[in-house]
């Protein structure tokens, strides 16, 4: 699990190959920016044996983090706002865009937050899928793995984006899906909603 320790407000790049984070940080020009960066070098991790990784504290406007594909393709992107982490975005296996997901706490079902009757049936995921697309991110949370897996965000993003191909996308989530699930889709013009029998996600195209 990413600790983020005193980081109030930045972004920590995760999972960069060992070595590599002193080009990170000459190609992002950190040392130019009025921000404190802290660079973590060989720690240990279970997906890579060992990793670097940047912590940056600060505002993060004058940052190009498109760069960071040319680097590392498998580097995560960890926004952190007041001690908290809001956004992760990794490249797609597929794509090799950025995806960038917006994590929300579960809210308890609401009026309104119900499938809608017009939503259409999209698809499922079957457990091996989920587990075999978690193995292969690197995602080794437990959840992913049970009898009855909860869906990465990650893939339903990426399948979304499959779907509805576009420049870019950012998705929020607000319920789990579980494999097994019939997961039901509804486009409002830019916005698609995704619902099993109440509303789990929001992608919306740029």
């Amino acid at each position: 699990m990413l600790n983020v320790g005193a980081i109030r407000e930045g972004v920590v790049l995760d999972h960069i190959q060992a070595g590599k984070s002193m080009d990170i940080y000459r190609y992002l020009r950190l040392g130019e920016l009025d921000c404190t960066v802290a660079i973590i070098k060989n720690a240990k991790s279970n997906k890579m044996g060992r990793k670097d990784i940047i912590k940056i504290e600060g505002p993060l406007d004058a940052i190009d983090l498109d760069v960071l594909g040319y680097i590392d393709h498998n580097i995560t992107v960890n926004i952190i706002r007041d001690g908290k982490l809001l956004r992760v975005a990794v490249r797609g296996r597929k794509s090799g865009e950025f995806l960038e997901l917006i994590l929300s706490k579960p809210s308890a079902p609401k009026e309104g937050e119900k499938r809608p009757d017009e939503a259409a049936f999209w698809k499922s995921f079957s457990a091996d899928e989920v587990r075999a697309y978690s193995k292969a991110l690197g995602d080794h949370n437990e959840i992913h793995y049970t009898e009855k897996p909860v869906v990465s965000g990650f893939q339903i993003f990426e399948s979304v984006m499959e779907e509805y191909p576009s420049d870019g996308m950012k998705i929020s989530f607000h319920h789990p899906v579980f494999s097994g699930e019939e997961v039901y889709l509804m486009e409002k013009d830019q916005k698609i909603e995704g619902y099993t029998d109440q509303l789990c996600f929001v992608a919306v195209r740029s």
